[in-house]
């Protein structure tokens, strides 16, 4: 009778230890697998950045006199004269935002750049602010009639990290964010 209690104490005792290693087996995968998108969401938001900053940091450069920098402008689209790719061809830059729905009451967008009117490149997915403010040289918002005297352009993004679990409540919890927000002065206006 003793052995027998003591096999069944065993196999109990047994599978609690194979279900406490599977818990754990589990939760180091899902973190993982979190670390991971949150890295992809990074590298994806700071290639984008990297470019963006660059063709505002060339925006005005080798301009003609009498040309206006700046072509379009709202607070979500900016499209203006600058430098282009390593041969830095003067060209027509352009950055569009778009609603593509929403994910628990926040808009997404996606974030377009264009060069010459010609799709370049993109942010997409989760994105849910994108904004740009035009500065002058005391980092004070400009009026619509003085956008000759840019010397600043401030950038906000802010992006979803793509990671969706699989029960509802995980969801609403696991909503993160990675954002980037940089002023960037005009070289060509130093």
């Amino acid at each position: 009778m003793n052995v027998l209690l003591d096999h069944i104490t065993a196999v109990i005792v047994g599978g609690f230890v194979v279900i406490i290693l599977l818990s754990a087996l589990t939760l180091r995968s899902t973190e993982s697998q979190e670390t991971t998108r949150t890295y992809i969401t990074q590298q994806s938001l700071a290639s984008f950045t990297e470019v963006l900053e660059a063709d505002l940091e060339n925006m005005g450069m080798q301009m003609p006199a009498g040309v206006s920098i700046i072509v379009t402008y709202t607070p979500e689209n900016l499209t203006f004269w600058g430098l282009d790719g390593p041969e830095g061809k003067l060209a027509q830059i352009g950055y569009t935002r778009t609603s593509v729905g929403t994910r628990d009451s926040l808009t997404l967008y996606r974030v377009d750049r264009f060069v010459n009117g010609v799709a370049s490149g993109s942010i997409e997915g989760e994105v849910t602010q994108f904004e740009l403010t035009l500065l002058d040289n005391r980092s004070q918002t400009l009026p619509e009639s003085s956008w000759d005297e840019v010397r600043q352009v401030r950038v906000s993004v802010e992006r979803l990290t793509a990671y969706t679990p699989s029960d509802e409540r995980a969801a609403r919890e696991a909503l993160r964010s990675q954002g980037w927000e940089s002023t960037v002065r005009l070289l060509a206006q130093e």
